[in-house]
């Protein structure tokens, strides 16, 4: 028989063991760093998962009018997004209350209106705001009924129009309309022939040429009324052409690598369809391009090689944004700006300051910050990222980034080989959260652009091709030995991390080397080609890239091939620690390739763990899952690599 006080004991001890075993876990406060490279080190003071991924922006889209003298953006007020408005003159500020829900605006060439697409029923129409009467609702310029507006542009030489791509007389195909904003008449100006069409005018609005795009993602220009294609293109080849040419000039600018190995800035004559190349990096692909449309000449162009590198066309412009934004390694994207380009609005990032807006006064040589990511409070306390360089095993030249933890003597340090998804992307000087939350934990961050990686010309992608699981993993490993035998990294230390195909990547690692790794992460990982390749029949785009560089399930060989180096084929051989994340509405990497994998799992002894989003799809939207998914990133990794780990707030 119990006492009545043993009652009252009984429950109070458990409540105490209960707290100690919670304490003891490391889940209610601070985790340590273990590993010997740590624990004598200055390390920065230990960033919370909620600081890193708070929400990143309260104002964007900022936009400078054409005449230099409006400033507008969208601010969240009260917890909704509504468009602001600065005079820049006068200073005088105003919130359009009537003008909100809206992520995407662009002005006219009046600089007093502002155009912008927003959803009526399931369809996008185009609206029309004065700025200079806030009390007026926006006009709808496209009223009519099912009608879905898929894109605009402006006019320079007819300023009071602007051309609107809608399936006003097919709903299944997008034509080209002329609208006149101060009546609200529209013109048809094009057929599509039910193709999506990227449209090439003069400044009066009078078509040149179309770019067509069919479904399995083949591509081709055509000069208006002529039968014969100027320029071709399959599903990996690009092309970016500027509209508003120049009224009787019969030559386009435009970003493509049809015809070439890399993404190059083009002059195309729209009658021999001859191209000029106006620039072309001597290694990577131009990231960015920007033209000056009123003069109809290029401004400056941005690639990685492998620090961001300028090439500017306008000499003095450089030297202005030199002056504004400084001579040290900076990514910047040019947003908006005056006609005159007196007046630029710039996104600029580092390595280690986030994304920040500003508006850039040329004639003053001044600048002034307009919005900052919330991570560039902590630009002190984060780490560098240093290009690098090997060669893998059969000689084939290799980059990446590696990125030591600040306070370290970055020398054989727990190391997690970080593996970009595509895997037709691209990993770049840049800032990158999930990076800087990883060594702000105490470790060194590897990023690999292995061959297969975007950036570097069609032929480097070409060396990708049916190399999933083999060559592919190869250049993983070899950045690997190549980090330890620079002595960055220890050996015994390393966990490899990726999403999507880094997924893959992370899962093949770990059965393929077994021993390599101490822990692998896998999120909305591939887990089985075949069952991924399948995914695309009805999507000839996207089925094209895979059955080009993965392989064809219709072809016997090749089916075996895929299911040879699927994840679920070799999990037996798992045996170090997995940690998995899956969304169950993701569209792209099924949550079957996450449950399949999981029976495989259970089959051994493999320390395994897991967590679903019932309300995330193929990336992770909403900021509570993404500190539920960090906050398990970092206990894995500081449980098996011996970093450190945040308290587990609430």
């Amino acid at each position: 028989m119990t006492s009545p006080t043993m009652k009252h004991a009984i429950p109070l001890l458990s409540l105490f063991l209960w707290i100690a075993l919670y304490a003891s876990t490391g889940r209610a406060g601070v985790i340590h760093a273990t590993h010997p490279s740590l624990q004598a080190t200055n390390l920065p003071r230990l960033i919370s998962a909620r600081e890193f991924y708070r929400s990143p922006l309260d104002s964007w889209a900022h936009s400078v009018s054409p005449d230099g003298k409006r400033l507008a953006w969208i601010e969240i007020r009260d917890g909704k997004p509504f468009f602001r408005l600065h005079l820049l003159d006068t200073g005088h500020q105003t919130v359009m209350p009537r003008f909100r829900y809206i992520a995407k605006f662009d002005w006219t060439l009046d600089s007093r209106h502002v155009l912008f697409r927003a959803l009526v029923g399931r369809n996008r129409h185009l609206f029309l705001v004065d700025t200079d009467a806030p009390w007026k609702a926006p006009r709808d310029l496209t009223p009519f009924d099912g009608v879905n507006v898929s894109s605009y542009f402006l006019l320079l030489g007819k300023p009071e129009s602007v051309m609107v791509v809608m399936n006003l007389r097919d709903r299944d195909a997008y034509d080209l309309y002329e609208i006149d904003m101060t009546t609200g008449d529209h013109q048809f100006r094009g057929s599509s022939d039910g193709l999506p069409t990227d449209w090439i005018t003069d400044r009066k609005g009078r078509v040149l040429a179309r770019l067509q795009r069919a479904a399995d993602g083949t591509w081709s220009v055509r000069a208006d009324g002529r039968p014969i294609p100027l320029l071709s293109g399959t599903f990996r080849d690009a092309l970016a052409p500027v509209t508003n040419v120049p009224d009787g000039s019969t030559t386009v600018f435009g970003n493509t690598n049809a015809g070439r190995d890399k993404l190059s800035l083009v002059k195309l004559d729209l009658v021999t369809g001859e191209q000029e190349v106006i620039f072309e990096a001597p290694d990577s692909d131009l990231s960015s391009f920007w033209i000056d449309i009123h003069a109809y000449a290029p401004l400056l162009v941005r690639y990685f090689d492998p620090l961001p590198r300028y090439h500017f066309f306008d000499p003095q412009l450089g030297r202005d944004l030199q002056a504004v934004m400084g001579t040290a390694p900076i990514v910047y994207h040019m947003t908006s700006g005056s006609l005159d380009h007196t007046r630029l609005v710039l996104r600029a990032e580092t390595d280690r300051r986030a994304v920040s807006t500003y508006l850039v006064d040329r004639v003053s040589g001044t600048r002034e910050l307009l919005a900052a990511h919330s991570a560039t409070k902590f630009s002190e306390d984060l780490s560098e990222t240093l290009p690098i360089h090997f060669t893998a095993r059969d000689g084939l030249s290799l980059s990446g980034y590696l990125t030591l933890p600040k306070g370290t003597a970055g020398k054989r340090l727990p190391m997690v080989l970080k593996v970009h998804g595509g895997p037709w992307l691209q990993d770049t000087w840049r800032f990158d959260l999930e990076t800087q939350f990883l060594a702000n934990r105490g470790y060194a961050v590897m990023t690999v652009n292995f061959r297969g990686s975007a950036g570097f010309g069609k032929s480097f992608m070409e060396k990708g091709r049916k190399e999933f699981g083999r060559k592919m993993q190869d250049d993983l490993i070899d950045a690997v030995d190549w980090a330890i035998a620079k002595g960055y990294a220890d050996p015994e230390k390393v966990a490899i991390y990726g999403h999507s195909y880094g997924g893959y990547a992370a899962l093949m690692a770990l059965a393929r080397t077994p021993r390599k790794f101490a822990a692998g992460i896998s999120a909305m990982g591939i887990t089985d080609l075949a069952l991924l390749v399948d995914s695309f029949r009805d999507n000839p785009q996207g089925l094209a890239w895979w059955i080009h560089f993965a392989g064809d399930t219709g072809n016997p060989a090749e089916h075996r091939e895929l299911e040879r180096h699927s994840p679920i084929t070799v999990a037996e051989h798992i045996e170090r620690p997995l940690l998995m994340f899956h969304g169950a509405r993701d569209p792209r990497v099924s949550k079957e390739h996450f449950d399949r994998l999981l029976t495989e799992l259970r089959k051994g002894n493999a320390p395994l763990d897991y967590l679903v989003f019932p309300d995330e799809g193929h990336v992770i939207v909403k900021r509570s899952n993404k500190l539920k998914f960090a906050r398990r990133i970092e206990r894995f990794l500081a449980t098996h690599l011996g970093g450190r780990a945040g308290a587990w707030e609430r």
